[in-house]
């Protein structure tokens, strides 16, 4: 991550070095401008000290086992939470979803206009394929 900051700074400042003296209306979003010098400096500056402060935190092996951990067990958390969230969606009965009875109709008609069509598709298209297999089969014979 210290190496992709400073590439990032490398890339701003090339940028910068490139828009500099340009007055004209820009074409694209990294179509940079004079007016935009200053703020791609600072951009610059900020990725350098990104880097330099991931560089000092290499440095500390006990601090950089810290980060490691809180990370490790943040992802765990965003896992578990979502695996709750599914389960309790999925395995929920219709007496325990308050709102079963006001997004019944919803429901239905999603399952007509939506999986029902898709269904129908696939079945066409699996007709269609096998037909085709028939007819060069025969054709082979």
């Amino acid at each position: 991550m210290a190496e992709e900051s400073e590439e990032a700074a490398a890339n701003v400042t090339a940028l910068r070095k490139r828009a500099r003296g340009r007055h004209s209306d820009p074409v694209g979003t990294h179509d940079y401008r004079d007016r935009d010098v200053r703020n791609l400096r600072r951009r610059a500056k900020q990725s350098t000290g990104v880097g330099q402060r991931l560089r000092e935190m290499m440095e500390d092996r006990d601090r950089l086992a810290q980060i490691v951990e809180e990370a490790r067990d943040a992802a765990w958390a965003d896992v578990r939470h979502n695996l709750d969230r599914r389960l309790r969606v999925e395995g929920m009965r219709p007496d325990q979803d308050p709102d079963y009875n006001r997004m019944r109709e919803a429901r239905m008609q999603a399952l007509r206009l939506v999986d029902l069509q898709a269904l129908s598709s696939e079945q066409r298209a699996k007709a269609k394929r096998r037909k085709k297999q028939q007819k060069a089969e025969a054709a082979s014979d």
